[in-house]
């Protein structure tokens, strides 16, 4: 990595908590099928801290946590990883709230 590219990942770093933060009270109000998945065996973060806390803040989520798996889910699972994205897919397809939405951009 170049010093610049070290400096730009160090900035977003640095402002990702805060924005995350700013805006935690509107998840309620989101409105599409969101999944939430998580390495069961994660030692950067404590999914129960961090992943579950946020799966019973957005009422409309499914929480996957991929027993044996740590941080990098999506490399080691991605079997796992790609049924919880077609499963969120199928719930998106079913609701109303997309079909309308799928008409207003069409």
């Amino acid at each position: 990595l170049r010093p610049s590219q070290i400096r730009a990942s160090a900035a977003e770093t640095a402002l990702l908590i805060p924005a995350a933060m700013a805006h935690s009270g509107e998840y309620e109000s989101l409105k599409m099928p969101v999944t939430i998945i998580a390495g069961g065996d994660d030692r950067l973060i404590d999914t129960e801290e961090q992943s579950a806390r946020l799966h019973r803040a957005v009422p409309q989520s499914d929480f996957v946590r991929v027993e044996g798996d740590g941080h990098m889910v999506h490399q080691t699972a991605t079997e796992a990883v790609m049924a919880a994205i077609e499963a969120t897919d199928r719930r998106s397809s079913n609701s109303s709230d997309a079909a309308t939405l799928l008409r207003s951009v069409g």
